[in-house]
């Protein structure tokens, strides 16, 4: 029985464990009785109602000083009554006018809370002007016919509230809202049109919705006749709560009713007891002793799993290091004896693991090196060869000096990609030897092609890959301007703080076949350049070529500083 325990410690461990706290769990769990006082519980969330109300009816309150401010506002601006007397104007001083009426009502974009005013002008004729552009989907015919329309102009010195179920605007047509209306007089207090706010349902009820859960308090807001303004409920509950009163209800429902006196409207909140009494009492009960005997048992399960497996766990945490290619050092064996014997081979691992790892970085590293090497050393002997002809060609037509600048051109070169075996060497020096090189490639092709370099600053200290320009502008230079085609070549260097960026830009012929990436500048072509930038940058560095036929080529390099 001993070593049936020994060896199954672990598990007869975590058994026991779980064990003792789902026997915990359920007896507390039985032992305790949820009742309490429902109605403290209630009359808190009434008197909540209460306080939320009062800032409520302010919010409407300051909405409807809003909209008053609004249409004062829009019947002291000359811009309206003359808009809507509709003159008979040439085109530019009706430009003139529609530009100074839209200026003028840049700041009555929003109402109180930042709620989109909506605002339209229309006249007697039905001339239309909206205010953020958006026309109403509703025909000017429709609207001078509505009721609330024709109601504003019979009583022009008065605000009219009129509830939609449908906003006439495209973007409110699928939800309703409430347009609040104003008749507008000219100077000889003559009804010329009228201004028309729409305040969307969402926007009217965004006071209330935010603060009150819809399945506990419902809420409808409804005018004298009865007639819904807003809820949250669906409207034909809605129509049903505005009936319903305190006769026709059990001791489960409490109703309030609150006046919203600026617009005229009622405010009735039918509140569900039962549904308080769970949400704010029994459920949070129920959970609360849940969470202090779960607590409680993880405390136990915590002190009791961290000191018997500990030694698991550092084991775990220093295989993962081992996966993400760390090698860690070897760990202390103690714990039980299933993790004593996981922890001797995890160091027989590691012993392993370092032998190998070793050996395969130092062939990597000679490996590297030679790709490098033999990468940076691949010459043609016909370009050595067609660039000595040149220069012999200079010489004989008694170019002394062309030849003598060709020629230390020509040895500063291969001094450059034959002696120097760096991998990476300063920018300057990369561009000084670009320049040689251009000197070669107009000794040995002709001067129809120019070669301009640019650089927003010399930076002494940025590294870039030996030969990485001089493939780039050869492939331009030759393949770019056919049968001497004239044209030019830029090379444009910038810096970051951490990057440096190189582009080569040449007007020519664009690519109309597929370059052969392998033969350029005696060897060294394109796929020798992104080799050797995956070789010493990885990820770290990228090469693009874009290029339009008849307009040109750009290679983009980035490399990252060093």
């Amino acid at each position: 029985m001993y070593k049936w325990y020994k060896k199954n410690e672990l598990f007869v461990q975590f058994f026991l464990l779980f064990l003792i706290s789902i026997l915990t769990v359920s007896f507390i769990s039985v032992l305790l009785t949820l009742k309490s006082a429902e109605k403290v519980y209630i009359n808190t969330h009434i008197k909540t109602v209460n306080t939320s109300m009062k800032k409520i009816q302010e919010d409407y309150t300051k909405l409807n000083d809003s909209l008053t401010n609004q249409f004062l506002d829009l019947q002291k601006n000359p811009y309206i009554t003359t808009f809507l007397n509709d003159p008979k104007l040439d085109p530019v001083a009706k430009n003139q006018l529609l530009y100074q009426l839209l200026k003028s009502l840049k700041q009555s974009n929003y109402l109180y809370d930042q709620i989109a005013s909506h605002l339209l002008l229309i006249n007697l004729d039905g001339k239309f002007l909206s205010q953020n552009g958006v026309y109403p989907s509703t025909s000017s015919t429709e609207l001078l016919n509505a009721t609330f329309f024709k109601e504003t102009l019979k009583r022009p010195y008065q605000l009219h509230y009129q509830a939609l179920e449908n906003g006439y605007f495209p973007n409110t047509k699928s939800e309703g809202g409430l347009v609040i209306s104003k008749a507008i007089l000219d100077d000889d207090k003559t009804v010329v049109g009228a201004a028309l706010i729409f305040i969307s349902d969402s926007d009217f009820a965004k006071f209330y919705r935010s603060i009150f859960n819809a399945d506990i308090d419902q809420i409808v807001i409804y005018d004298t006749q009865s007639t819904l303004i807003s809820s949250n409920q669906t409207p034909a509950t809605a129509k049903n709560l505005i009936q319903m009163t305190n006769d026709q209800t059990d001791n489960s429902l409490h109703i309030q009713y609150f006046p919203v006196a600026t617009f005229g409207y009622t405010l009735k909140i039918i509140t569900n007891n039962q549904l308080v009494a769970n949400d704010l009492f029994l459920q949070p009960l129920i959970y609360s002793l849940l969470a202090l005997m779960i607590l409680l048992s993880a405390t136990l399960a915590f002190w009791l799993i961290k000191k018997r497996i500990a030694p698991l766990y550092t084991l775990a945490n220093q295989l993962e290091q081992v996966n993400y290619g760390d090698l860690p050092p070897k760990i202390l064996v103690s714990g039980t004896q299933e993790i004593q014997t996981l922890q001797r081979a995890y160091n027989k691992m590691l012993d392993d693991l370092q032998d190998s790892l070793t050996e395969i970085m130092v062939q990597a590293d000679i490996k590297r090196a030679m790709e490098i090497r033999a990468l940076q050393l691949q010459i043609q002997p016909h370009f050595i060869y067609n660039t000595l002809t040149a220069i012999k060609f200079q010489i004989m037509k008694q170019d002394n000096e062309q030849a003598v600048s060709s020629i230390e051109a020509f040895t500063r070169l291969l001094q450059y990609t034959i002696g120097n075996t760096a991998e990476l060497i300063p920018l300057q020096e990369e561009l000084s030897i670009l320049k040689d090189y251009i000197t070669i490639l107009q000794i040995r092709f002709g001067t129809h092609v120019t070669v301009h370099l640019y650089q927003d600053r010399e930076e002494a200290t940025s590294l870039v890959p030996k030969l990485l320009l001089q493939p780039i502008v050869e492939n331009a230079f030759i393949h770019a301007f056919p049968n001497e085609r004239i044209g030019q070549i830029n090379v444009l260097v910038s810096h970051t703080q951490t990057q440096v960026k190189i582009e080569i830009i040449d007007d020519g012929i664009g690519i109309v076949a597929p370059p052969d990436t392998k033969k350029r500048f005696s060897g060294i072509g394109l796929t020798n350049i992104k080799e050797r930038l995956w070789l010493l940058f990885q990820d770290e560095a990228t090469f693009t070529m874009t290029s339009l036929p008849n307009q040109g080529t750009i290679v983009s390099i980035i490399l990252p500083k060093k």
